[in-house]
């Protein structure tokens, strides 16, 4: 072949080459650019597809493929993913001086100390300490840390106060003996305290021997002291247990309890202390009752109007259930369906104390419930802005 013969073959086949390169090229872009007839999990986000972020939801990754339209929404309406977010509505109990083994993968909202945890200042001091570093290392959020510090027998940590509520007789002596306890809890890491109880001493209930008194007025007066006392040490109260079970037939936490007062009644009586604090508690506990003077057959913290007459009292706070595990013993159904309605139902944080049995339940109920659109991403939305305005308040 002569050199001539030969550069016209070598052109001929480059020319080949460049003719398959542009159709190969154009089928790409045309595959690119066209709309996909597939499933939702194809062309609403495929491997390293990544759509901007809308405004406020920065760092929050798409979808993954196959989600359903709820799971999208509930993906970028949130201020962190789902799994966390979810973790964040829950207040947990632990067993042990340590702190739960589940912080390493839960970012948990706040967990609860009691005697078991701790038995001593310096220990409970320890626990909250080594609950942050636990918390940091996993990247989470820290948790607040709750104690249940009503005074005398019902207090998490003995020896630092208040006294027993019936013992306090003014309001200024419930807000001094509210701020020196919430002191000695703050120095020890202590951000929440459960306490303390507007139900009324009505005799025969539950409360006869633990709250303030039977006068609505007086007792309104000495709740009102002790939450100026709490806030003082920057420690937020949690005020409980609404709409009020002093006169239910036991105590919610013991079983099955219910209150036999009508609406009037309540509003009277029992309510009355907590409209007192309503505009300045951060925090207010819902009782695990069930309330003749709303439907009589749900929980007090499962029950949507009661939450509403909460709030219809200027009450703008976090809202905490009441316990979970023990509610069941009224539903008779499972804490994940209690923590599920509860949710939906207004409260902003979930209650579950000490089984990690429990916890776990409770916690993939909700997320599955998000997921599914039984509840509302703007529930879960709400809770954690009102979560984090307290937070905010107590750094």
């Amino acid at each position: 072949m002569t050199t001539a013969r030969r550069r016209v073959a070598a052109l001929a086949i480059l020319a080949g080459l460049v003719i398959v390169l542009v159709v190969l090229l154009t089928r790409a872009g045309g595959e690119t650019g066209a709309p996909s007839t597939a499933g939702p999990g194809i062309g609403d986000g495929g491997s390293g597809y990544r759509e901007p972020a809308p405004r406020g939801t920065a760092g929050v990754a798409p979808p993954p493929p196959g989600q359903s339209r709820a799971e999208r929404r509930a993906s970028t309406d949130l201020p962190v993913p789902l799994a966390r977010a979810a973790a964040r509505l829950f207040l947990v109990g632990f067993g042990g001086t340590e702190p739960p083994a589940s912080l390493r993968r839960r970012e948990w909202g706040a967990v609860l100390v009691d005697p078991a945890n701790a038995a001593t200042p310096a220990r409970l001091g320890r626990v909250t300490r080594r609950t942050e570093a636990v918390a940091r290392a996993a990247r989470h959020e820290p948790p607040l840390v709750a104690a249940g510090q009503l005074g005398g027998e019902d207090a998490a940590l003995a020896g630092i106060g208040p006294p027993r509520q019936p013992s306090i007789r003014t309001p200024a002596a419930a807000e001094r003996a509210a701020a020196a306890a919430g002191r000695a809890l703050r120095r020890r890491g202590v951000t929440l305290a459960l306490a303390p109880s507007a139900d009324l001493r009505t005799a025969g209930g539950p409360w006869q021997d633990r709250g303030f008194s039977d006068d609505p007025e007086e007792a309104g007066e000495l709740v009102a002291g002790a939450v100026t006392g709490w806030r003082q040490a920057r420690v937020a109260p949690v005020v409980g247990h609404f709409p009020g079970e002093g006169g239910a037939t036991q105590d919610p936490e013991l079983g099955v309890a219910s209150v036999g007062l009508g609406t009037q009644e309540l509003r009277d009586r029992d309510l009355v202390p907590f409209a007192a604090v309503a505009r300045t508690a951060p925090a207010v506990q819902l009782s695990g009752a069930l309330f003749v003077g709303f439907d009589a057959v749900t929980p007090a913290t499962l029950d949507p109007g009661v939450v509403r007459a909460l709030r219809a009292q200027r009450f703008d706070g976090v809202v905490v259930s009441a316990n979970l595990t023990a509610v069941t013993a009224a539903t008779g159904g499972g804490v994940g369906d209690a923590a599920v309605a509860a949710l939906v139902a207004g409260c902003d944080l979930l209650f579950v104390p000490g089984d990690r049995t429990d916890q776990e339940e409770a916690y993939r109920a909700v997320v599955a419930a998000v997921r599914a659109g039984a509840v509302a991403p703007a529930r879960v939305r709400e809770a954690l802005e009102r979560l984090e305005r307290l937070r905010t308040a107590l750094a």
